[in-house]
């Protein structure tokens, strides 16, 4: 579930299997869990096939988008194709590299508008 640790950047994979139990997180567990696994997703430009006993089960292409799932608590099973991989997105490629060097160019320019200001 943590962002830039999913996949393993020099032997990437077709897709993403998210297995989890849920059930011991309540009722606003699962629907956060599936909403962190739709992020992955998007960031690795890959599907991702969730599996849950209590939780939302979900085939998720990889633009995050929901191709099919079976609700929180209810038994059942998914026949579905497994949607096509992207080409490695900017974050696949340089994992938490983008957010870090976009947080300290922010750092940087508050700091020399501060300074101007004086």
């Amino acid at each position: 579930m943590f962002s830039g640790q999913v996949v393993d950047r020099d032997n990437r994979p077709d897709f993403i299997f998210n297995p989890s139990n849920d059930a011991w997180f309540g009722s606003w567990g699962p629907p956060q869990h599936l909403a962190q696994a739709r992020l992955r997703a998007i960031e690795e430009g890959l599907p991702v096939i969730r599996s849950t006993p209590t939780g939302i089960s979900a085939v998720i292409d990889a633009d995050g988008a929901i191709r099919a799932s079976v609700p929180m608590g209810q038994a059942g099973r998914i026949d579905s194709r497994l949607p096509q991989a992207k080409a490695p997105t900017l974050f696949a490629r340089h994992g938490n590299l983008l957010p870090l060097g976009l947080a300290l160019i922010l750092l940087l320019s508050s700091i020399a508008i501060r300074v101007r200001a004086r």
